[in-house]
Parts: structure tokens; C-alpha cells; sequence
């Protein structure tokens, strides 16, 4: 037992001192690489619920943390609970959600793939091709979904409580930890796939205690 011991406490330190640097180099770029991409979001999430039109999509500060936030006005006409929206511009309706949570999947997945043990430079190489597009895709329905559902949330709410939303729902699942599991599912996912290309899908098995290994 001691191996195995021995390369979780590898694996352990790999994931901790890639966490960490990874999370400083987000907060270092967090609002430019943010607010660079917020044009492609506000796009991206016109396309996912065209009940709503995106008025604007900004990057704002709040009490010193990095906002986005997005107005939206009704697209089509809605009814809730008896309650009639026309498509009026004048009607807004402000949601919000941490910067910082956009790079959160990325900083926990990239940390992931570097924690899990290897046997040649070529899988760990392998397992980032994988892992990063999938990672990305986390990152395009996480936070540009939950300012959909929050929209959807404010007017439920308000004027018809119990309404079934798949987008209010989704914003529940991402915010209770929903994130970090899609990233690990992805990570799962990207390693399986690196050791099928170059091991015929057997795992990797931990190393014995002084061996070569990916650390």
C-alpha cells in the first residue's frame, strides 16, 4: 500500500501547486480575458434563450470584485402567471454573477489533469488536447447559462412561483458545485481517452515507490 500512498501524495502536491498557480495566473488576467470573450458570450447567449435580448453585457466592478452584468429586455411576448411582457425596450431586467466564476472549471480541470499519474510526457500531452476543449464547453454553458436563468428566476419569482424552468434549474445545479463536477467529468473523460490513444485503454497503474513517474 505504501506505492499507492506514495503517488496519491504525489498526485496531491501536483493538483495543490497547479491549483495555485493557475488561480494566481486567473486573478492576474481575469478581467481582460473576461472581458475580452463578452462579446462572444452575449452572442452565445442570445442564441440560447431568445425570450430575452441581451441590451448590454459588461464587465462592472462591485464592491472591488470583477461583475458581469447583463440587461435584458423581452424578445417575444411573455405571459406569466396572467401577467402579460410586451417586447418593450424600456422593460430591464439586471442580472449578474462573479467573473471569477468563468475560470474557476478551467483552473480546477487544468489542475486535475496534471494531479492524475502518467507514465510518458506524450499522454500528459494528450490528455490537455482532450481535456482543454472539453473544459472550454464547461465554460460556455456555466456562467452564460445562469444569467439566462437568472432572467427566467426574477420574473418566476415574481409572478408565477413553481414555474418549471430548465434554465432556473440549471442555475441551481451549476451553483450548487455543478461546475466542479463537469469539470472532473471532463478531466475523467480527456485521461481515458489519452490512455486509449496510447495504452489501448488500460489505466495507469501506480507506479512502485522510487520508479520513474510523471512528477
Amino acid at each position: 500500500m505504501l506505492p499507492v500512498r506514495d503517488e496519491a501524495l504525489r498526485g496531491l502536491l501536483r493538483f495543490v501547486a497547479a491549483a495555485l498557480a493557475a488561480g494566481a495566473l486567473a486573478l492576474a488576467l481575469e478581467g481582460r480575458v473576461v472581458a475580452s470573450t463578452l462579446p462572444l458570450l452575449q452572442s452565445w447567449i442570445d442564441a440560447i434563450d431568445g425570450s430575452f435580448r441581451t441590451a448590454d453585457l459588461s464587465l462592472i466592478s462591485d464592491k472591488g470584485e470583477a461583475v458581469i452584468r447583463r440587461l435584458a429586455t423581452p424578445a417575444q411576448v411573455l405571459v406569466l402567471g396572467g401577467k402579460v411582457f410586451a417586447v418593450d425596450a424600456r422593460t430591464e431586467i439586471a442580472t449578474s454573477a462573479l467573473a471569477g466564476l468563468m475560470l474557476q472549471p478551467l483552473v480546477v480541470g487544468c489542475a486535475l489533469l496534471l494531479a492524475w499519474p502518467w507514465r510518458r510526457g506524450g499522454e500528459l500531452l494528450l490528455r490537455y488536447a482532450f481535456g482543454l476543449p472539453l473544459l472550454l464547453l464547461v465554460v460556455l454553458f456555466d456562467v452564460p447559462l445562469m444569467l439566462c436563468g437568472y432572467a427566467w428566476s426574477a420574473l418566476v419569482d415574481a409572478y408565477e412561483p413553481g414555474r418549471f424552468s430548465p434554465l432556473i434549474d440549471w442555475a441551481d445545479f451549476m451553483n450548487a458545485g455543478g461546475r466542479f463536477a463537469l469539470a472532473v467529468a471532463a478531466v475523467a473523460v480527456a485521461t481515458a481517452l489519452a490512455q486509449r490513444c496510447l495504452g489501448g485503454g488500460k489505466p495507469v497503474a501506480p507506479l512502485p515507490a522510487g520508479g520513474a513517474s510523471g512528477s
